[in-house]
Formats: C-alpha cells, sequence, structure tokens
C-alpha cells in the first residue's frame, strides 16, 4: 500500500540519509519534466526553512537543548528530523541515543531556547519570499501554509513577518492526525482551497517535506536550505529553484500550460 511504502521510505531516509550542508549554488532546474501535469490552480508552502529563515535557529536549538539534557547531538541528527512528527522523530532519536533520551523534556526545553532566540533577534525571513507571494495575489492564486508548527504559533509568526494577509489558510501539524512525512497535511491544505492535490505546487525546503507533498499528490518544488536534493529525493521532485522569487517562472509556466 502507500501508506507501507512510504513507511519504508521515511525508515530509509532516517537510516541512511546522505544529506549535506554544502552550500551549492542553485540554480532552476525542472527534474520531472516528463511528469504529467494539469493545470496548477493553488500553491502550498511549508513554513520553517521555506518562507521563515528559522531552521538554523532550531538546529542550534536541538542541539543545545540535547547537551543540557546530557546528550551529544550532532548536527545530522537534528537536520534529520526537519518537519518529521514527534511520533517519528521520538523513536528514530531514541534508536541513536538510546532510551534514557527523554524526547518531549528535550523538545520542551527547545522550544523555550527557540522562543527566547525569536524574541531576542526577531523573525528571519527567507529570501524572495515576498515578491513570490505578490505574484500568486496578483494571479489570484490561493494559498495556504502546511507546517509542523503547530496553528497558532505559525500564525502567530507570520504575522509579525507580514506575510499572514497573502494565506488563504494555515495548517499546523496539530490539525492532521499523522504529521509529515506522511501526506495529510498537504490533502487537506489542498482540500481547504478546493483544490485537488494534483492541482497544487508544494513548496519545500526538506526532505520530510518533501515526501509529504509528493504523496499527497502535489508538484513538488524544492527550495533547498540546509541541504541540496541528492540522488534519493530526486524522483520525487518536479524542480528545483535556489529561492522562491526564482521559482516564479516555474509556478508561471505551471499556472498556463501545465
Amino acid at each position: 500500500s502507500k501508506c507501507m511504502n512510504l513507511a519504508l521510505m521515511v525508515n530509509k531516509f532516517l537510516r541512511c540519509m546522505s544529506l549535506t550542508l554544502k552550500k551549492n549554488k542553485t540554480t532552476n532546474t525542472r527534474i520531472g519534466m516528463n511528469m504529467k501535469t494539469e493545470l496548477i490552480q493553488g500553491a502550498i508552502f511549508d513554513m520553517d526553512g521555506t518562507l521563515l529563515d528559522t531552521e538554523r535557529v532550531l538546529i542550534r536549538c536541538w542541539i543545545k537543548s540535547a547537551a543540557l539534557h546530557g546528550f551529544e547531538m550532532k548536527e545530522q541528527h537534528a537536520l534529520n528530523i526537519r518537519s518529521l512528527q514527534y511520533r517519528f522523530a521520538e523513536p528514530y532519536l531514541k534508536r541513536v541515543f538510546g532510551e534514557s533520551f527523554d524526547y518531549m523534556a528535550i523538545r520542551e526545553t527547545r522550544k523555550q531556547l527557540f522562543a527566547e532566540e525569536l524574541q531576542k533577534n526577531g523573525i528571519p525571513v527567507k529570501q524572495g519570499v515576498l515578491p513570490f507571494l505578490q505574484f500568486c495575489k496578483e494571479q489570484q492564486i490561493p494559498t495556504v501554509v502546511a507546517t509542523a508548527t503547530p496553528k497558532d504559533r505559525a500564525t502567530r509568526y507570520l504575522e509579525e513577518v507580514g506575510f499572514l494577509p497573502y494565506f488563504t489558510e494555515i495548517f499546523g501539524s496539530n490539525q492532521v492526525k499523522t504529521g509529515k512525512p506522511f501526506p495529510d497535511i498537504y490533502q487537506a491544505a489542498a482540500q481547504s482551497i478546493n483544490c485537488a492535490p494534483s492541482d497544487c505546487m508544494a513548496f519545500e525546503d526538506a526532505p520530510n517535506g518533501v515526501l509529504s507533498a509528493f504523496y499527497a499528490g502535489c508538484k513538488v518544488v524544492m527550495i533547498p536550505d540546509l541541504s541540496q536534493p541528492d540522488e534519493m529525493l530526486q524522483p520525487f521532485l518536479y524542480a528545483v529553484a535556489p529561492n522562491l522569487e526564482q521559482a516564479i517562472p516555474i509556478l508561471k509556466e505551471a499556472i498556463q500550460h501545465g
């Protein structure tokens, strides 16, 4: 079944993901040019790492929180749980650090550290977001956020940086039973704008989110943040762009020609 295949894929990703922090220059690349496409009628966005430049902060806070609890978390461990729902992140980290790893307590400390850092330094945004959202507004393309962050907090962050008025709906991890990398949140996001997932283009920065959007049926454009798409990830991608502004031509073509 699809869910079983996805579960196996997630397990494979978490066991042997070989992502890198190398900041290789990314150019617009059409990967899935042979994919059968319909005209795109909606745009769905991940938040952390795609709209907001918060993944680096989250990585630092995970490592610091783990250290405060007596565990030496590596950057790669934190990278592997980006956008990953707790029900998948917890067993992964227990497999790495042992059963004594108190995931819920460490996550709570991470949340506190993250909130303190954002309060101190503000919420950083990713390059090219506003021009992209303005393009969507001009073209009357409905836009939805599908984030691993709970809805209330995501709404607050997006309001603070001035992006909230551009979105039709916000979907957080607390609104679906099974979070990323399973497809529920992208399916719900598409339904909220009365679109089939196959009529939506999804914008993601991390592998777990890419899997979620792909298995929902969306056309996935990766906007790499802390990792570039490797050979394992490329089959799930429709296109790659270095930032959202440079993804405008990809969306423009898809809404006009499919």
